[in-house]
Order: structure tokens, then C-alpha cells, then sequence
């Protein structure tokens, strides 16, 4: 039994000390990892691919076109900043906006 414990409080610790919060900002000068606004990524999927599972990526304000559909893959938190009414992410009729493929993705 403590065995277990210690084993899920070990990957519980390695799972919080790597998350990060990766930024998505029109204005960002996408300089990897993309950590901060002043290098955020101007280009949504950029942040959601350099972003390790529990990490976040943080979108501000602005109309995001889509040249593809966005992949999340892992487990990340994905949010805008001020919501929906100040952050557009806009694909096209052949291109739908967001793919989710794990379940741990918020």
C-alpha cells in the first residue's frame, strides 16, 4: 500500500514541476518556448505543440485564422483570456477548427 502511495505522489510531482504556461498573443515575437507574452506565439498550434502534458496555453484577444485544423494531442488547458467575445478562432468550411485527441485535454 505505501508503496503505491509513494509511486503516485512521485509521477503527481513530476507532472506539476514541468507544467508550464505557454502564450499565444497577434503581437508575440514566437521565440520557442513560447513562455512569456513578449515571445508568444502568434500562431495557436505553435504554442499547443511546444505545451507538455499540464501545461497550459493562454490565447489573448485577437482573430486567429486557421491554415489547419488545431491538433491537442495531450493533456493540456486551453484558454482564452478575456473569452469568446474578444478571442476569434476562425476556420473555414473545409478546415474545422479544433481536434481533440486526448482525454485529459480541458
Amino acid at each position: 500500500m505505501s508503496g503505491s502511495v509513494i509511486r503516485c505522489l512521485v509521477f503527481f510531482s513530476a507532472v506539476v514541476c514541468c507544467a508550464e504556461t505557454h502564450f499565444v498573443s497577434p503581437t508575440g515575437n514566437s521565440h520557442s518556448p513560447v513562455t512569456n507574452w513578449v515571445d508568444a506565439a502568434t500562431n495557436i498550434q505553435d504554442a499547443i505543440d511546444v505545451a507538455t502534458e499540464g501545461s497550459s496555453v493562454v490565447v489573448t484577444d485577437g482573430v486567429y485564422i486557421l491554415v489547419g485544423t488545431l491538433q491537442i494531442t495531450n493533456g493540456i488547458v486551453f484558454t482564452s483570456v478575456n473569452g469568446a467575445l474578444y478571442t476569434h478562432i476562425q476556420g473555414s468550411n473545409s478546415i474545422g477548427c479544433l481536434f481533440l485527441s486526448s482525454s485529459n485535454a480541458v
